[in-house]
């Protein structure tokens, strides 16, 4: 990820904070287009306890408060259909179908185009005051997500490219998911 137009969050639980998943915001576009895609992965273990949920719509937070971005895409298959209640819990409306969108183990693969606007989540999403994860009641964070106090949100969050200019938040993800084993991670999108 290479922070400009690439950006990798880890969710980690808050309790225990083990890693429970990767988050992508991808192929960010600027100026007038001002969108992005969504990717994500889970890790089997903690499927199904609502850490990606939590995680998602902090990624969907940061994406139109902080990034500043006006619309998110992702493509999902439609036989997936956890990752479809996964984005349809987070607000997501499923806008189109792409045949033979994304070449996968070999085969082109048929996908469902779901996405959000900035002014549909914040609309659905001004009542609440946002706080310092650690204060959250919900059940993960973003790794790479800077506290409220922060200045210079896209400098600390942002990976650069340059090598030796990286995050050291996603640093400590690239670590953590070279510890998990194999089996336990999950393509919960591509």
């Amino acid at each position: 990820m290479d922070g400009v137009s690439n950006l990798g969050l880890c969710v980690r639980r808050l309790d225990t904070d083990a890693l429970v998943g990767f988050i992508e915001i991808t192929q960010i576009v600027r100026g007038s287009f001002s969108s992005a895609y969504l990717g994500y992965y889970a890790f089997s273990p903690h499927a199904g306890q609502g850490f990606m949920k939590d995680g998602l719509q902090q990624a969907v937070r940061l994406a139109f408060n902080r990034l500043g971005l006006h619309r998110l895409e992702a493509n999902i298959q439609p036989e997936n259909f956890a990752s479809i209640q996964l984005v349809k819990a987070c607000g997501f409306a499923k806008e189109g179908y792409s045949p033979r969108y994304l070449k996968i183990a070999g085969r082109w693969r048929d996908h469902e185009r779901w996405t959000i606007l900035a002014e549909e989540w914040l609309a659905a999403h001004d009542r609440v005051r946002i706080r310092d994860p650690a204060e959250c009641r919900g059940h993960a964070h973003l790794l790479g997500e800077p506290q409220p106090r922060d200045v210079g949100v896209d400098r600390d969050l942002l990976l650069r490219a340059g090598g030796d200019d990286v995050d050291p938040a996603f640093e400590r993800c690239l670590r953590a998911l070279e510890t998990v084993p194999g089996d336990q991670i999950g393509r919960a999108h591509v």
